[in-house]
């Protein structure tokens, strides 16, 4: 009896421990979900927290995802709280990628500001650049006008060759002072002003120098020539520093060079009165010729494009003229100017010069005395050079 009573107990004792710890299996808490702890990992990442402040929206999507994940792990549903915090840990790293989108976006438009800015302060340094470009001309002018104003000493007596060199170079510089005077009056009138009192003075210098040489045999005045050509520049300088907008003329006079360079008539040059072009053959008897008209057509185009520039025409003859001789060459001279005139309007164009033979640049007696004979087409630069 105390024999089989023993085995049954044993069996009992063993059912009720695999009860026990079937029991206790249960009710051990099941562990969280791998992902859920990743999704914690990225919420706490610096990409992740900077997304709060960029891109608010996106991070609110993703805690929303993240706290449904966890509800649903509370309620034993572990396989949709790892299918909702796999779409949470989407959600983050959408909004990390709009967080760095806005960020880029924040830098492009402040990049253009500063481009923005500094095309403004590039403006306003080429807006000084021009004005002090225009002061330093200015200073030049004046710097040249000192210079043709300092005391000029007495030449000393001349006898023979000398003096006859000395009469040829009076010539000069009166006919010089002469297309200076006429510049200053040509761009006072073209801006609708009155003559400066300096380009008055100049005149009447001028005035008394031909006077003087109109008298007939004397030493020749070399001393009154060359400072009533300084005055003449001098006045015609004071009337360029006056010009109301002198930083739209700067480097005027360049372009014109240029362009009257290609237009390839002459031998464009600069002088004290502006930008010259030396053209020949111009005539065919009186009348101007064909390939005259050509090479006028020419010049005349180039002016169209370079308004501010006042015009001089200046015909050189290889000899000194008699009456009769200078009447025909006014003529031709006029028509000169008619032609000019017809081409471009309303243009400032001076009557024509006649410089007779005062200024050669050839000797008057060699083989090729024929090229002092020319026609100058002077634009009278509007500032000073």
């Amino acid at each position: 009896m105390s024999s089989s009573v023993r085995p049954a107990k044993a069996s009992l004792t063993i059912s009720a421990l695999i009860v026990a710890a079937l029991w206790a299996a249960g009710c051990a808490p099941i562990p969280h979900p791998e992902v859920l702890n990743q999704v914690d990992s990225v919420r706490q990442a610096t990409a992740t927290l900077e997304a709060r402040k960029h891109a608010p929206t996106a991070y609110a999507k993703a805690e929303k995802l993240r706290h449904e994940a966890r509800a649903a792990f509370a309620n034993d549903d572990l396989a949709g709280s790892q299918i909702i915090a796999e779409q949470a840990l989407a959600a983050y790293a959408e909004a990390v990628a709009l967080a760095r989108i806005v960020r880029a976006e924040g830098q492009r438009v402040g990049l253009a500001a500063d481009a923005t800015a500094a095309e403004k302060r590039l403006a306003a340094l080429d807006v000084e650049h021009q004005k002090v470009a225009a002061d330093i001309a200015a200073l030049q002018g004046q710097l040249r006008v000192l210079r043709d104003a300092e005391p000029i000493q007495s030449s000393p007596e001349a006898k023979g060759d000398r003096e006859r060199a000395r009469g040829q170079a009076v010539k000069t510089l009166q006919l010089q002072a002469r297309l200076l005077c006429v510049a200053g009056r040509l761009l006072t009138q073209s801006r609708g002003g009155t003559p400066p009192k300096e380009l008055t003075d100049a005149a009447s210098a001028l005035a008394e120098l031909d006077e003087r040489l109109a008298k007939g045999p004397a030493a020749a005045p070399i001393d009154q020539a060359t400072r009533a050509r300084a005055a003449c520049l001098r006045g015609l300088t004071v009337v360029r520093r006056a010009d109301p907008d002198p930083a739209q003329a700067t480097g005027a006079d360049d372009a014109l060079l240029t362009a009257l360079s290609k237009a390839g008539y002459g031998k464009p040059l600069r002088d004290d009165r502006g930008v010259v072009v030396t053209l020949r053959d111009l005539f065919a008897g009186d009348a101007i010729g064909t390939a005259g008209a050509k090479a006028l057509a020419a010049v005349a185009e180039v002016a169209k494009q370079h308004k501010s520039f006042p015009i001089m025409v200046v015909l050189h003859q290889r000899r000194p003229l008699d009456p009769r001789t200078e009447k025909r060459w006014r003529a031709r001279g006029a028509a000169l100017v008619a032609a000019l005139k017809q081409q471009l309007g309303d243009r400032p164009v001076s009557p024509a010069q006649v410089a007779g033979a005062a200024a050669p640049l050839v000797d008057p007696q060699g083989p090729y005395s024929h090229r002092n004979e020319r026609v100058d087409i002077v634009f009278i630069t509007p500032r000073s050079l």
